[in-house]
């Protein structure tokens, strides 16, 4: 291979690696990516002081070791920094340190792209102390020879891609202080021998691939200050013997497959100040003794079996600043004394069972910058003590069943994400949302929110997303939202908006959704350069509605929204009139009575077909007598629009006065809704079906009067 031909796939080899250079794929795709990202990033901060080179010539074993340790691990090709390697002296070489004999006591090339596997000759460095080579793409396993390095105090070589099993032999190492082996693909189980470094301090073992249970001899280790074995597979019970750790802070068991009740005697350890067993399938209650120890500041259970409630005694942890439990099964009421813990920033019980009202008592804790109580069964209107929670960022109480106004968010001015999804939320919405000032992130979609939005409905400049979808909001669509430059998507569907602003000027729009409004072409039209940039959902439209003017001769039915390209096709009772192509028809007075409406379409959007409500002209009979029949007779006509997203009409009409009933039914045969039950005259008539509580599918409504019945049946599509 000449060495053209050589560098060319260097190149390309290390392309296709660069990507992976930091968090590797493992990273990307793994379930917890976020929280191993931030990890990373946060251990990146930490740096080993380096001990001042001597400037000596290095022993000899010593020096043969490292250039095997450079030829093994890519040097001369894919290293960021080479420095000095085999140019210059030893105590030259970057990230070498030497003592006054020569010998070599640190290794420090994180972050430097090393690429390969650690040789067996590393375990020649007998007078090695810092072994830091995190962060690069170290594959293989960690070579036996690695318990052979006895003046070591720190292995650190997270975040690569070492494989295979943890060698025993590791025990042996009985200076260690730091073995930090996080995120790599490590196997096998944890050895009971490293219980046997009682020098220990950190043991990350987090972000494996780890299988077996946590073995109960590292609770040998007395000077253990932080423990993560989390996001592994292990499985087992939590070992109660953890509790007799007299140095512990940090203990992170979460994201495995452990089983049983978290162990009450943990919260025996009174040094304990962050504990993690999210993640996990165990079972029983909240043990009350995590209040126990006086500098607990993190408390992450979320993601279990948990039943019951959360303890009382919680509330007596004064510097506690995080509390999440959501994705368990806790139920009853919302605990009134979680407003106590007077440094809780974070608060997270969605995904349980928790009823009743929102607690008045929370606004008491003022220092809340993250609620999030989302898909519970809590009910009742907003506190107005939310008022007083000013520092709140990030709020989220969708999926519940609440109700009332929410003017009391608008006090919250530091807020960033408001998500009040699926609940019952009324009132119309104001300017309150311009003085939120960091505002990013708005979902209102799927409560009962009405009105007209106008110019007074103002938005920061920093809103990012806005959803205001399947609400019952009309009118306009202000055209004071093209002053939020920031905005990248916008869900307004499933209202009864009638107009829509050229909204192509925000030119960081990516997502537009106006399906189920009543919008013409001429709103639509203009919008469809954002197509071009990702999402453009503008169909189906609901119903237009159809003006209707009568004079003495004649019944003119008219549409709104001409444009140019539109295409227009009347139909009479459901049959195309020929030559009614324009967007007026003129009916004669004289004709027989009839259902006219009109269908629209129009070539630049070819996915959306607009069709008209139906009205009815009211012909006069000829050769009418002394008693001449009702004009009027029993029908129960189709609903406009079918299928629907929001909400359609059912028209229909009777003969004689008297009691109407107009039922809706699943396909089951089982009464959904009672759409009408009284007295009406004689003539025609329509009711207004609000689909916002049905689910999606096929029913079936039920008329009865003038003693006859009829059934149709009705789509609903969301």
């Amino acid at each position: 291979m000449t060495l053209s031909i050589q560098r060319c796939f260097v190149v390309l080899l290390v392309v296709m690696l660069a990507g992976n250079k930091r968090l590797h794929a493992q990273v990307e795709h793994h379930p917890l990516a976020g929280e191993l990202q931030r990890r990373i990033a946060e251990r990146s901060t930490l740096r080993f002081a380096k001990s001042a080179g001597m400037q000596v010539s290095a022993n000899e074993s010593d020096s043969l070791a490292l250039i095997a340790f450079y030829r093994s691990l890519g040097g001369s090709v894919f290293w960021s920094d080479d420095t000095g390697w085999l140019d210059t002296a030893v105590s030259s070489w970057h990230g070498i340190t030497l003592n006054a004999d020569g010998r070599v006591t640190h290794i420090e090339l994180s972050d430097n792209f090393l690429l390969g596997e650690l040789p067996p000759e590393l375990g020649e460095l007998a007078h090695l102390r810092v072994l830091s080579v995190s962060n690069n793409v170290i594959s293989g396993s960690i070579p036996e020879s690695a318990g052979h390095l006895d003046s070591l105090r720190t292995f650190s070589v997270w975040a690569n891609i070492l494989s295979g099993t943890i060698p025993a032999s590791l025990a042996n190492l009985q200076q260690l202080q730091d073995l930090l082996l996080f995120s790599n693909r490590l196997t096998g189980a944890i050895p009971p021998e490293l219980g046997q470094i009682t020098r220990l301090r950190r043991l990350w073992l987090d972000f494996n691939r780890l299988t077996g249970q946590i073995p109960s001899e590292l609770s040998q280790l007395r000077e253990l200050t932080e423990l993560f074995v989390d996001a592994n597979q292990l499985d087992g019970e939590i070992p109660i013997a953890l509790s007799t750790m007299p140095n512990l802070i940090s203990l992170y068991v979460g994201s495995n497959r452990l089983t049983g009740p978290i162990p009450g005697e943990l919260g025996n350890i009174r040094t304990l100040e962050n504990f993690s067993a999210a993640g996990n399938q165990h079972n029983g209650t909240l043990p009350a003794e995590f209040s126990k120890p006086p500098l607990l500041t993190q408390l992450f259970v979320s993601r279990n079996q948990l039943t019951g409630t959360i303890p009382r005694e919680i509330a007596s942890l004064a510097v506690l600043t995080r509390l999440e439990a959501a994705d368990n099964r806790l139920s009853g009421p919302l605990p009134e004394y979680l407003g106590a813990i007077d440094n809780l920033r974070v608060l997270d019980l969605s995904g349980n069972a928790f009823t009743g009202d929102i607690p008045a008592t929370l606004g008491v804790a003022n220092g809340l910058t993250d609620l999030d109580l989302s898909r519970n069964q809590l009910t009742g209107e907003l506190p107005g003590s939310f008022g007083l929670l000013n520092r709140m960022q990030h709020l989220d109480l969708s999926g519940n069943r609440l109700s009332g106004t929410i003017d009391v968010i608008y006090n919250m001015i530091r807020l960033r994400t408001l998500n009040l999804r699926g609940n019952g939320f009324s009132g119309e919405l104001f300017a309150g949302f311009a003085f939120m000032p960091v505002l990013k992130s708005v979902d209102l979609g799927e409560n009962r929110l009405s009105g007209t939005l106008d110019e007074v409905f103002r938005l920061p400049t920093t809103i990012r997303q806005l959803k205001l979808d399947n609400n019952r909001l009309t009118g306009a669509v202000p055209r004071s939202i093209l002053q939020s430059e920031q905005l990248q998507s916008i869900y307004i569907q499933g209202n009864q908006f009638a107009a829509l602003p050229d909204v192509t000027v925000l030119s960081r729009l990516d997502t537009l959704n106006v399906t189920g409004n009543i919008l013409t072409f001429a709103d639509l039209i203009p919008n469809v350069p954002i197509a071009a940039r990702g999402v453009y959902q503008y169909a189906p439209q609901d119903s237009l509605r159809t003006e209707v003017i009568r004079t003495a001769h004649e019944v003119l039915f008219t549409v709104a929204g001409d444009t140019d390209g539109n295409q227009y096709r009347w139909m009479r009772n459901g049959e195309a009139l020929g030559g009614a192509q324009t967007d007026t028809l003129r009916v004669n007075l004289t004709s027989d009575p009839a259902w006219y409406h009109v269908v629209i379409t129009n070539s630049a959007l070819p996915e959306l077909t607009l069709i008209s409500r139906a009205a009815k002209s009211h012909g006069i009979p000829t050769n009418r007598g002394s008693e001449s029949p009702s004009p009027y007779s029993f029908a129960l006509h189709p609903n406009y629009p079918n299928p629907f997203a929001v909400a359609t009409r059912i028209p229909f009409e009777i003969s004689t006065s008297g009691p109407v009933r107009l039922t809706l039914y699943n396909l089951l045969g089982q009464r959904v809704a009672t759409l009408l039950d009284r007295s009406l005259g004689s003539g025609e008539h329509a009711v207004e079906l609000d689909g916002h509580q049905l689910s999606p599918g096929v029913y079936v409504y039920r008329l009865e009067a003038d003693g006859q019945s009829g059934t149709r049946t009705i789509s609903i599509v969301k």
